[in-house]
């Protein structure tokens, strides 16, 4: 049985909000390496300007797709940047 968590990112796991989007054949590749570590850059500074910015969904444990969100208080609104859901089932 498969089990669904959603989970705010934090920096314990701000990694998987970085690696949920990279499909396995790019893994290697230098230039996502190099997106990786300057998106991980990026989360790390975001978290005590915002707070949570993201959310990601875990099956079994495992990341299987994030929502990225942009708070802005005065307009009383968020942006959603991204979406992305890694199993197609879902």
């Amino acid at each position: 049985m498969e089990e669904i968590n959603v989970k705010d990112v934090t920096n314990e796991n701000v990694e998987d909000l970085c690696w949920v989007c990279v499909f396995p054949c790019l893994r290697d590749d230098p230039d996502w390496l190099r997106g990786i570590e300057d998106k991980k850059k990026w989360a790390v500074e975001m978290l005590p300007k915002w707070g949570s910015f993201a959310k990601i969904a875990y099956e079994n444990g495992n990341p299987a797709g994030m929502i990225q969100y942009r708070p802005s208080p005065e307009e009383r609104v968020v942006y959603i940047d991204c979406i992305y859901v890694a199993v197609k089932s879902y």
